[in-house]
């Protein structure tokens, strides 16, 4: 009989969040020297039930780290971007942050990154974009590395909805251009 693991403490599903800053398919680095890693910021509007869950989870894996110091450790944290992957997108200047937490994930392994309908996406999709909407399945996780910070680890991304891109545009859908056949002239095009 198989037993199922507990879920981790930290474990969350946003629902239908806006996503930034994507590398979903390709590890990148954020400065030459540093491993490559897989990455996204997940947008969270102010208010939003979501927002309250995510906090009480930080404190709930900070209590576990250290519970005699948890308080004091998030508000030393709280506004440091190398300790703490949740910040007000107020303090940022990037398109879609205004009047919304930003939550920062990274992994080392690829994440699930799939549709709507749970089938599998590739880049070549196009799909997820910076801009769109998603589910997301992230750990929070408190560790204490020349000092105690929280990170949080992406596990996958669930395409939800189509958005207004925030790099530009998004890459044309195949329906867009007609069918060319064999034989076609320049002048058919023109």
């Amino acid at each position: 009989m198989a037993t199922t693991q507990p879920t981790p403490i930290g474990r969350i599903m946003l629902k239908n969040v806006r996503l930034s800053f994507p590398a979903l398919f390709k590890a990148e680095a954020f400065k030459p020297g540093d491993e490559p890693k897989f990455k996204a910021t997940f947008l969270v509007a102010k208010g939003d039930p979501q927002e309250k869950v995510i906090e009480a989870k930080i404190l709930a894996i900070l209590k576990e780290k250290s519970p005699a110091k948890a308080d004091a450790i998030l508000k030393s944290i709280r506004n440091n971007p190398n300790k703490f992957c949740w910040s007000d997108g107020d303090t940022k200047s990037y398109d879609g942050y205004e009047g919304m937490m930003a939550l920062s994930c990274k992994a080392k392994t690829r994440p699930t990154v799939i549709a709507a309908d749970r089938s599998p996406l590739d880049e070549e999709d196009g799909k997820p974009y910076p801009g769109c909407y998603v589910n997301a399945s992230i750990d929070l996780f408190a560790y204490d590395n020349s000092g105690v910070g929280v990170s949080a680890s992406l596990r996958g991304v669930q395409f939800v909805s189509d958005g207004d891109s925030f790099s530009g545009s998004r890459p044309a859908d195949s329906d867009e251009f007609e069918e060319v056949t064999a034989g076609a002239d320049a002048e058919d095009f023109a």
